[in-house]
């Protein structure tokens, strides 16, 4: 499993949160998600540290983000501008 290159888990912040709203409030409740999307490229995001964290608290971003479209997407973007991706 590769540390992520896309976002630290230490700073403890919401990947979305700060991409959407401009919120950098430290937060609790994280949880790892991978930059690509479907069971074949989650393990590409593994191999290359495509990952981010996002809060899955009440009406977090890690429960909205199969409803806002522009999320994942956003995510998949910064993901293909890392270096590590060939």
């Amino acid at each position: 499993m590769a540390k992520s290159i896309m976002h630290r888990k230490e700073d403890r912040t919401c990947y979305l949160c700060m991409l959407l709203r401009d919120d950098y409030n430290a937060r609790e409740d994280l949880q790892e998600h991978h930059a690509m999307p479907g069971t074949a490229n989650r393990r590409l995001s593994e191999r290359y540290g495509l990952k981010v964290y996002l809060c899955i608290g009440r009406a977090g971003c890690g429960a909205q983000q199969h409803k806002a479209p522009e999320a994942p997407a956003g995510e998949r973007a910064d993901g293909f501008r890392t270096e590590a991706f060939p």
